[in-house]
């Protein structure tokens, strides 16, 4: 384990998302292999990042993120909620290897379903980017992209507290100009008693993934690729029905894509299809198709660039996306959704100063046409300091449960429309950089639900965050990363706080790499957060957390997590308990 690499890979203030291995080109700021304009809004997290972790979800290793905070109802597998700068899931775009996941009834993607085992990177916008890539990216973008990087063979053995249990392989193989991959995984847990109620109940998981692919080199301009991602399982839950406590759940994505690049060409072509299934039941029966939550999304897009000098560049692209929620058990009034998009941008980059415009049109066919755009400059200056800023719109549409669940939809809600502005400045220096970031997004028409849980338009409503972050190289082996957020969401017509968004947040990261060892020492604070709009604070909490990593040999690697190290009690969601102190300890072996 080379600490030069760690240190690049974890610290490096600042981000690009394009490999120059053309099959490995990655296009989630642009959606085209270009340099960003603002990379303050960019994070990469690394496949050495994870593994230095030895993090047990996505959600809890994305938490560590200046303005990323989440909630989840109890343990690792249970439903989880995402926030980017106070906007939760349902305003975040989620793709794996590009392509669109996420359910049409709820609105939201499971990350916690994806075991980071299976993960190579994960790429994160902060911001608005609907003049992109249209509905839902009104809080930013997360792209999760699989094991096809690395080189080689690892297997990874896994076994911690609750009886917990993990195994997973992958394996990377390239034939000339062909390269394929593939990752298995599976682990399970007894876990714990998530809820305080009546029921006294341990509430388990079991999960199983696959994710597997080929990229072909055409030539020096031209590659194609295939990638699937699968992930299915069972979680145990107590939820407010007596008559459920079991989730089975089989989501999985599949996309093929072109990419050429050429003398100030670039095309990106793809197509894909996910589908995101699960059923709820008695865990004494067997789930029926009476329980389905279905959601199936067939997605086309093609986007171009063009360079028309070394400082002017033109972009042009297109999209369709179909939603079909047919084989739900529900009977929604409406069970398909399909949009079109089509949208142009501007790029413009001269020594210090560079500029970004984009504009997007949209046809729904439920509720009409929508335009976004979105306008971002960055300047900088003599002493490295990069001063950017930045205006976007963006819409969401109500989801199938937002409109028709029995009991709780309104089929009168109309879409939701915002506004950001975002501003950052980073200053860089010899051993490390600054940075901080603001964001103010202001929505007509939110959709939200009331203390009857029936979802209605909030008429205006606000999202204010700041978040400060200092990097700092200490040593040649020792570095540190520290954050501060602020985060003022509130309904403007009452003046109430959103439920469940912390308003302050504090973390800290510690990071030790010397030759064959390395550790992560996290510590963070999270105000406590309305349990509802407005309504009572759920206590604030504190966590430690340690990860560390030994190299036994050139080939293996033996690491151990401890979360929670005090034991300490809390909840992010009412009702429902976060874990106490937990380990995992591990052992891979590459070959």
């Amino acid at each position: 384990m080379k600490k030069t690499i760690l240190a690049a890979a974890l610290l490096s203030p600042a981000v690009v998302l394009a490999d120059t291995d053309l099959s490995l080109q990655t296009v989630t700021a642009t959606r085209l292999p270009e340099q960003v304009i603002n990379d303050s809004q960019f994070i990469t997290i690394s496949r050495a990042a994870i593994e230095l972790s030895n993090a047990h979800s996505l959600s809890e290793l994305l938490s560590l993120e200046a303005g990323i905070q989440f909630t989840r109802n109890g343990g690792h597998l249970n439903t989880t909620n995402l926030y980017i700068n106070g906007l939760d899931n349902k305003r975040i775009l989620v793709l794996v290897n590009g392509e669109r996941v996420g359910s049409g009834t709820s609105g939201a993607a499971d990350l916690q379903l994806i075991a980071p085992s299976q993960v190579e990177r994960i790429e994160i916008i902060r911001g608005a980017r609907g003049a992109l890539y249209g509905a839902d990216a009104q809080a930013g973008v997360i792209n999760i992209i699989t094991r096809k990087d690395s080189n080689g063979s690892q297997v990874e053995l896994s076994a911690g507290s609750d009886s917990s249990r993990g195994l997973s392989f992958r394996t990377n193989k390239t034939v000339g100009d062909t390269r394929v991959y593939a990752a298995l995984q599976h682990d399970r847990s007894v876990g714990f008693d998530v809820k305080d109620d009546a029921e006294t109940d341990n509430d388990g998981y079991e999960r199983y993934g696959l994710s597997t692919g080929v990229s072909h080199r055409v030539d020096s301009h031209q590659n194609v690729k295939l990638d699937y991602q699968r992930n299915q399982g069972t979680s145990e839950y107590d939820g407010n029905s007596s008559s459920d406590n079991t989730t089975d759940f089989v989501n999985q994505a599949l996309s093929a894509g072109y990419l050429y690049n050429d003398n100030g060409l670039s095309i990106n072509a793809s197509a894909g299809r996910a589908e995101d299934n699960n059923w709820s039941y008695k865990g004494s029966e067997s789930r029926g198709s009476d329980s389905l939550f279905g959601t199936t999304k067939n997605t086309l897009n093609l986007i171009g660039s063009y360079e028309l000098n070394e400082h002017h560049m033109l972009i042009l692209g297109g999209d369709y996306l179909a939603v079909d929620v047919s084989e739900s058990a529900t009977d929604y009034d409406q069970k398909n959704d399909n949009t079109s998009g089509v949208l142009t941008g501007y790029r413009y980059h001269r020594d210090a100063f560079a500029l970004e415009l984009g504009a997007r049109h949209d046809d729904n066919n439920r509720f009409g046409e929508f335009s976004s755009f979105n306008t971002v400059a960055s300047v900088t200056a003599a002493n490295g300091g990069v001063l950017s800023a930045g205006h976007a719109t963006a819409y969401r549409t109500p989801t199938f449960n937002d409109l028709y669940y029995p009991g709780f939809g309104n089929d009168e809600l109309v879409p939701e429309r915002s506004r950001t502005w975002s501003a950052s400045y980073v200053q860089p220096y010899s051993s490390g950089s600054v940075q901080l970031n603001a964001q103010r997004a202001i929505f007509n028409n939110q959709i939200a639900y009331d203390s009857s849980w029936v979802a209605r338009n909030i008429g205006k409503s606000s999202v204010k965050a700041i978040s400060l972050t200092w990097q700092q190289d200490w040593t040649s082996t020792l570095s540190s990363k520290i954050s501060q957020d602020w985060t003022d969401a509130k309904n403007d017509e009452t003046g109430d706080r959103l439920r469940r968004i912390s308003p302050r947040s504090s973390k800290g990261v510690l990071y030790y790499c010397s030759e064959g060892f390395t550790a992560q020492a996290e510590a963070l604070y999270f105000e406590g957060s309305p349990k509802t709009d407005g309504g009572e604070r759920l206590p604030s909490y504190s966590l430690l957390n340690l990860s560390l990593n030994y190299q036994v040999t050139e080939a293996a690697t033996v690491g151990v997590r401890v979360d929670n190290l005090s034991d300490r009690e809390y909840q992010t969601i009412s009702n429902y308990f976060a874990p106490g102190r937990e380990w995992m300890a591990n052992v891979r072996y590459d070959f």
